[in-house]
């Protein structure tokens, strides 16, 4: 007789546990107790912008290099050094270049003589030939000795200038004003020029202005236009924006890993020398800009509600259909589109166009929080967007102001303030669900 009773205890505690689960689960599902997050309709900002890297260069450099090769035996500036065109800034050592001097001065001296005396053999010859008293054999020897020093007294006057010329490559001067950002050469170096000039300096024009070669992706460049603004930021200044505006768009394009990109010029102004060469900047390309407009958070456009809350709104809508009046569409869970009596919806015929103006493309929906906390769908037209914010304007049957409530999300459980814990059974360290 125990035993039964003991049975029957188990069964009936089971019993209770299971109800009282059910009454939890029913009241804790409820739609009553859903919790919206919501934001304001405020008028803002909203700007459509490309992004995009570059590195930052001076407006105008120059290599500054040497023709003739040596040993540097004078340097005269230093990095970041301010210079002026023709300022002396380095020189090689003329030992070799001046025994090349006087030697093709020495040379110059000796096929002037022998050109000298070849030419009073000519003057003398040239009568006497005339008189026929030479034959042309004989004159032909000597005229041609005289045109042959002539050509080499040339030759002679040549090698001295290109001695001379050399001699002054050793000074080596700025071409242009401007700052020293680069230098490749210490004393006791030597350079060599047989193939191609060596780069000693790098002299930027002027840093007060500088430039930026961003590589823009071909999906993008048709949105960059000369003229277009550009907002920038370095590394080393990350709370900074610095203003460019794009100067050129070069149709070359550069291909690295089947991606096509071009290289896009941008100018900005740089008065306090905080911007520096070979820094990398991350740009934003302005496409649009719109001032003082409505504005929603993106995430209010994208939001669905339940699917309780979907059915209660068609629910009063069917009941202001059969009355007669009211609003006869009907809306779908997961859908921004609706069709009557949810046939086939507007998505389905994307060429139609809204008296409005509103498309497929450019159609959203909102959702108002009520003063009675319920939710109601309101059709709008998307403007310019930057991910984060969207400009709407053009709403259907209510008059779009700010400080309306509009939802972009659910509250979860562990978002709740203040709300209890509720459990069907005692946590360790309590009893009953109170603490010991």
């Amino acid at each position: 007789m125990k035993r039964h009773v003991t049975i029957g205890l188990i069964i009936a505690i089971l019993g209770a546990a299971a109800a009282a689960c059910w009454l939890f689960l029913q009241k804790h599902h409820s739609s009553g107790n859903i919790s919206f997050i919501t934001e304001k309709i405020t008028r803002g900002t909203v700007e459509n912008t490309i992004s995009s890297t570059g590195t930052l260069n001076p407006v105008g450099d120059v290599e500054v290099g040497t023709q003739i090769s040596g040993t540097i035996s004078k340097v005269y500036v230093d990095f970041n050094d301010t210079v002026q065109k023709d300022q002396l800034i380095a020189e090689l050592d003329r030992t070799f270049l001046l025994s090349a001097y006087d030697e093709a001065k020495a040379s110059l001296s000796r096929t002037r003589a022998q050109f000298e005396l070849a030419k009073a053999e000519y003057e003398r010859s040239k009568p006497l030939y005339d008189k026929k008293y030479l034959s042309e054999q004989e004159f032909a020897k000597v005229q041609t000795d005289y045109l042959t020093q002539k050509a080499a007294l040339e030759l002679a006057n040549a090698s001295v200038k290109k001695a001379k010329i050399n001699l002054g490559y050793a000074t080596i001067r700025s071409p242009i004003s401007g700052t020293v950002i680069e230098r490749s050469v210490e004393v006791g170096q030597t350079v060599s020029a047989s193939l191609s000039a060596p780069t000693l300096f790098i002299i930027a024009e002027n840093l007060a202005n500088m430039e930026i070669l961003a590589s823009v992706d071909e999906s993008d460049i048709g949105n960059i236009r000369q003229g277009q603004n550009v907002r920038f930021s370095v590394q080393a200044y990350p709370d900074r924006q610095y203003e460019g505006t794009v100067s050129q768009i070069r149709l070359q394009p550069e291909t690295i890993q089947n991606v096509v990109t071009y290289t896009v010029v941008v100018n900005a102004k740089n008065p306090d020398g905080s911007l520096l060469p070979g820094m990398t900047a991350t740009l934003d390309f302005i496409q649009k800009r719109v001032d003082n407009t409505l504005i929603v958070p993106a995430a209010a456009l994208r939001f669905n509600p339940p699917q309780n809350v979907i059915d209660n709104i068609n629910k009063l809508r069917d009941s202001s259909q059969n009355s007669g009046k009211g609003d006869q569409r009907r809306f779908r869970s997961g859908s921004k589109n609706y069709g009557p009596g949810g046939k086939k919806s507007e998505a389905d015929r994307p060429r139609k166009r809204e008296p409005d103006g509103m498309t497929v493309q450019n159609r959203g929906m909102i959702w108002l929080l009520q003063d009675d906390k319920s939710i109601k769908p309101v059709f709008v037209k998307q403007g310019t967007s930057d991910g984060v914010v969207t400009e709407i304007f053009e709403a259907r049957g209510i008059n779009l102001k700010e400080g309306l409530q509009v939802v972009v999300g659910i509250k979860s459980g562990s978002e709740k303030k203040n709300k209890k814990s509720l459990s069907l059974f005692p946590q360790p360290g309590r009893i009953g669900g109170r603490r010991r």
